[in-house]
């Protein structure tokens, strides 16, 4: 009694550790969305600025009025596939085929040469690229389409706390902290599990604090025993 308790059926023949890790992440990362989502004011604040300004749900080439994208703009009229969900190959990114921006990028497609000449070009234009979409706040687009931005705030929350949870601290601020409608991160001290090995399977997602500039702002706080959100 007392006790907050996650039961799990047919535990036993979990033993494949990838498929355990990924249990974990889906577990913890639904922990993290449902009490981040239960806290109104902070996500209303969160959403703010893009729902005042009508940016929820737009096409990039009519946010190109507000914000210039011409990296984003220029590779959408090339292919589907030279998208913003392609930028990655890891949550919240959705590339076509698991082939991330880059590998497409390097590619001969339909005869053609590739369209960047090499690994360093490509990455100019993933950032050009990450930064144009920035300007929104934004780090992905729809799930849908990538020609979008993302439908609205539930969609952007959950592509922010995806990120969070797969980077970490140190990755997802060397990613993302340079643009002033994104967030900056810091990781604030957490519970240890006494099982070392459950211990070394959360140390990426345990707690995640976050202090968004401008516009989004809130903090989540994960933990394995209890989990909780405030400023």
């Amino acid at each position: 009694m007392g006790f907050r308790t996650l039961v799990l059926a047919q535990v036993r023949a979990l033993t494949d550790s990838a498929k355990v890790a990924t249990q974990i992440n889906t577990i913890v990362q639904s922990m993290v969305s449902d009490r981040v989502k239960a806290q109104t004011a902070l996500c209303g604040r969160f959403a703010e600025v893009s729902k005042t300004n009508g940016w929820y749900g737009q096409e990039w080439k009519k946010l190109n009025n507000t914000y210039t994208l011409p990296t984003v703009i220029d590779l959408g009229k090339k292919s589907f596939i030279y998208s913003v969900n392609a930028l990655f190959d890891e949550p919240p990114f959705t590339p076509y085929q698991h082939e991330d921006i880059i590998t497409l990028l390097l590619r001969q497609a339909e005869g053609k040469e590739p369209l960047a000449q090499d690994e360093e070009e490509a990455q100019n234009m993933r950032n050009a690229m990450m930064g144009e979409i920035a300007q929104f706040g934004f780090i992905a687009g729809w799930k849908q389409s990538g020609a979008y931005a993302p439908s609205d705030d539930n969609e952007d929350r959950e592509q922010y706390l995806q990120a969070l949870l797969y980077l970490g601290d140190g990755g997802f601020r060397q990613r993302y902290g340079n643009y002033p409608l994104v967030m900056q991160i810091r990781v604030a001290p957490h519970l240890h599990h006494p099982n070392p090995w459950v211990e070394s399977q959360l140390q990426s997602h345990r707690t995640v604090a976050v202090n968004y500039d401008s516009h989004k702002q809130f903090f989540a706080h994960y933990s394995p025993t209890k989990s909780k959100s405030s400023l």
